[in-house]
């Protein structure tokens, strides 16, 4: 049986949010807003947000600003990451890559998972005898 869970999408003050460098807090905000507001994509409920926004140190990086995510959903991780030369620009970019990553993970979810478990029920069927060589399983 699949069960579908109702999405559960989070508020801003529910991410999970670190800075590095010289980034404005009203950069900050929208990042926690951006990634609360694309939970709503996640076709499972989302257990726990981490954002994370960088500025380099070095003024001749091409792209000094970075922007990084973490979800957690029903225990899968989902990262993405992007850096650009603005914090906008950046914080732009990351929410197409977790849109993408989040819209990935739910096709053919259930099909995939489905996969997984039949292999690796057949791995551990198989059981390797003391002289190592390979029994496959009766049947």
């Amino acid at each position: 049986m699949i069960r579908h869970h109702p999405p559960a999408v989070l508020t801003p003050e529910d991410v999970q949010l670190e800075t590095r460098g010289q980034i404005s807090s009203g950069a900050a905000d929208h990042a926690r807003a951006m990634v609360a507001a694309i939970t709503a994509v996640a076709h499972e409920p989302v257990l726990r947000a981490r954002v994370r926004l960088a500025a380099s140190a070095d003024p001749a990086a091409a792209r000094p600003f970075t922007a990084q995510a973490a979800l957690e959903l029903g225990g899968r991780l989902i990262h993405a990451r992007a850096a650009a030369p603005t914090v906008p620009k950046a914080i732009h970019l990351l929410r197409e890559r977790l849109r993408v990553r989040l819209l990935r993970t739910a096709r053919d979810w259930p099909g995939r998972r489905r996969r997984m478990v039949v292999k690796a029920r057949l791995r551990a069927a198989r059981t390797v005898r003391p002289d190592g060589g390979r029994q496959e399983p009766a049947g």
